[in-house]
């Protein structure tokens, strides 16, 4: 019997086919935005009085790789200028130019990969890039991340005595079903 190479050809198409359904999943990415992400943060005044407040515009994204729930790559670009705390006046000061500084620096950038329940990537605010570390959490399909900043790290000074050194951050994704059954933080 003469064998043709078309029928190996064939032969591998039909054994592709018949496995796909058992080949790892594809890569997710997930998006980071309001209202199923948020963005806030804790410090405070006079070292006693906390000042918290959100960033309402920002975009971003997780990708997970289903194979290797635990894990992810991040991306996230926050709009300065969003910020929203329970006084409107601290928000214009916080944004204004002794500290955030919104009109020289409108946006921050983290960028990041994650693994074991740890995000390592490197935080770019006020024209300064350092490393953030992060440690996340999951109650439900909700995964949240933390950590903290010296701000004088950044540049932003401002204010010595009246607010704090240090800020803390937190960022919570409610994550699509299909992906919280998968995603091991």
């Amino acid at each position: 019997m003469v064998r043709r190479p078309y029928h190996r050809t064939r032969l591998a198409l039909t054994l592709t086919l018949l496995a796909a359904p058992f080949c790892r999943a594809e890569t997710r990415h997930l998006p980071l935005a309001p209202p199923k992400t948020r963005a806030e943060f804790t410090t405070y005044a006079m070292g006693l009085w906390p000042l918290a407040g959100h960033f309402t515009q920002f975009s971003g994204d997780i990708t997970v790789d289903p194979a290797h729930a635990d894990l992810c790559t991040v991306s996230l670009d926050i709009d300065v200028a969003s910020l929203e705390m329970a006084d409107p006046e601290r928000a214009r000061l916080a944004v204004g130019p002794k500290l955030l500084n919104q009109a020289e620096f409108p946006k921050l950038t983290y960028r990041g990969t994650c693994a074991g329940g740890r995000a390592a990537g490197m935080l770019t605010m006020h024209g300064v890039t350092k490393p953030l570390f992060l440690t996340a959490t999951r109650t439900g399909a909700t995964v949240t991340a933390t950590g903290s900043l010296k701000r004088e790290d950044f540049g932003i000074d401002g204010m010595p005595g009246l607010i704090g050194r240090t800020i803390k951050l937190s960022f919570a994704v409610q994550l699509p079903e299909d992906v919280a059954t998968l995603v091991r933080p």
